[in-house]
């Protein structure tokens, strides 16, 4: 009687990469706004009200709001003294996302996720995006927890402040960074409000 045949050995499992600290994908990962009539559509869950009374302020078109986290490559920053920029810089310069600041012009956004470090450059050079707004937080607090500094950071995200009669508000797209619970407790006590456009500009939103 002939052996029976073996079983196919099943092939390895190839491990999952380790999250990066500070940031939780299903978190900071927001669904877009349509903007159509009747409310926003936040997917199956609706945004909460006050969010989404922020974005319809001074808004002519459809704006999409990303949160992303800042700080998980708190590597970078142990045991560093991190100064804020300028709002305006004289010449390019790579920065952590921890030293941005309103008014700054960033060549581009590095794509959805965590932010480790971005190019900042003069406005009158190209670039996608600029910081538009900020909300700060005390140093004394305790983390809020994540559903409130990102909710808290999106109602000063508007495109109220941006100041450029050439520029189509319909084609923006607004951006939040937030402090994670990691980067919170390096210091981190500022959410920004970024402003993108499809191409590029070469002057600044808030001139």
């Amino acid at each position: 009687m002939p052996s029976p045949t073996p079983s196919p050995t099943p092939p390895a499992t190839v491990p999952r990469a380790p999250s990066q600290p500070g940031y939780d994908p299903s978190t900071f990962h927001a669904p877009a706004w349509d903007g159509q009539a009747g409310g926003p559509s936040w997917g199956a869950q609706p945004a909460p009200e006050r969010r989404s009374r922020a974005l319809l302020v001074g808004l002519s078109g459809v704006v999409v709001l990303a949160v992303v986290a800042v700080g998980a490559y708190l590597a970078f920053f142990a045991d560093r003294s991190v100064d804020l920029l300028d709002a305006e810089v004289g010449e390019s310069v790579e920065a952590y996302a921890q030293q941005v600041v309103v008014g700054n012009c960033i060549e581009s956004l590095p794509s959805d996720g965590a932010v480790g470090s971005v190019t900042v450059v003069p406005c009158d050079e190209a670039h996608q995006s600029q910081v538009i707004g900020a909300r700060k937080y005390s140093t004394s607090t305790d983390f809020p927890g994540t559903d409130e500094v990102t909710s808290a950071t999106a109602e000063k995200c508007t495109t109220g402040a941006i100041d450029a009669p050439d520029v189509d508000l319909s084609a923006i797209t607004l951006s939040v960074w937030a402090p994670t619970e990691d980067s919170w407790s390096e210091g981190d006590r500022q959410g920004l409000c970024i402003a993108s456009v499809p191409d590029t500009l070469d002057t600044s939103l808030l001139d």
